[in-house]
């Protein structure tokens, strides 16, 4: 009996020691994700001045004039200025034989409202912040531009 109790435990020992589980370390990667939306902000415009060139055919910014300004704070999107538009003064040509506008960011960005010029769309970038210039001609190629005041909207557009 002495010997079954010895052969019993023998074998519990033996079950024990060979088929006792070995531990394993176990990797597995997880992800975290996110997304940043594009988003712009157009601030404080401040208006430019036209002025005359010497034959009365041209008002501009950009030639004794200055620029309008508006400040800009975006991360991304695009950046798109629209023509011109008369809408008020008291002078009386209504028809210009150009009329365009361009504005340029304080990273260099430049885009125009007409395709001859460049591009009519820029694409931002997250370091577009800043004071950007907005610039605008209008002209006549026959006769001058009436004497009076003219008022022109040009539409800065930041789309995310």
């Amino acid at each position: 009996m002495l010997r079954r109790s010895l052969f019993a435990c023998a074998l519990m020992l033996a079950s024990v020691v060979g088929f006792a589980s070995s531990a394993k370390a176990v990797t597995e990667a997880v992800t975290l994700s996110g997304e940043v939306s594009a988003t712009c902000t157009l601030l404080t415009p401040v208006a430019g001045t036209l002025s005359p060139n010497n034959a009365a055919t041209m008002l501009s910014s950009n030639v004794g004039g200055t620029p309008a300004k508006i400040n800009i704070d975006c991360n991304g999107g695009d950046l798109s200025v629209s023509a011109p538009s008369k809408t008020g003064g008291t002078g009386t040509t209504t028809t210009f034989d150009t009329l365009k506008a361009n504005i340029t960011t304080t990273n260099g960005t430049k885009v125009y409202s007409a395709v001859a010029d460049g591009a009519i769309t820029a694409p931002l970038t997250a370091a577009e912040t800043g004071t950007a210039e907005v610039n605008m001609t209008a002209s006549v190629t026959t006769g001058t531009i009436a004497a009076g005041t003219y008022d022109f909207t040009v539409n800065v557009t930041a789309t995310p």
